[in-house]
């Protein structure tokens, strides 16, 4: 089951990372960081992009959530590098890499 997580780990950050590099390169908005304003404006264009985000700030706050309280249980002292990463590049493909790293065996 561990290497299912790590394949999809590499499409989730593949599928959503060609289309942000190509906005990225045409707007100069690097990681839709650079420029907050132009994100939040793309974010509130329509009705529909605007559902689908807050959705996924939602998953997004619960994945937090979740990887802070399991990384206690687990005594690891990570939770902010699954922070950054999940901030830095999305949770399509941080979700199934913590699972991946979750998955392997405690020594």
């Amino acid at each position: 089951m561990k290497h299912l997580f790590l394949i999809l780990s590499i499409i989730g950050y593949a599928i959503t990372m060609i289309p942000m590099l190509m906005y990225s390169s045409e707007t100069g908005n690097i990681l839709f960081l650079t420029d907050p304003a132009a994100t939040t404006a793309l974010l509130t264009s329509s009705i529909g992009v605007t559902t689908f985000s807050l959705d996924l700030f939602v998953s997004v706050f619960i994945f937090l959530i979740w990887v802070t309280i399991d990384s206690k249980k687990r005594h690891s002292k990570r939770a902010w590098m699954w922070w950054l990463i999940c901030f830095v590049f999305g949770l399509a493909g941080t979700l199934p890499l913590y699972l991946y790293v979750r998955d392997k065996p405690q020594q």
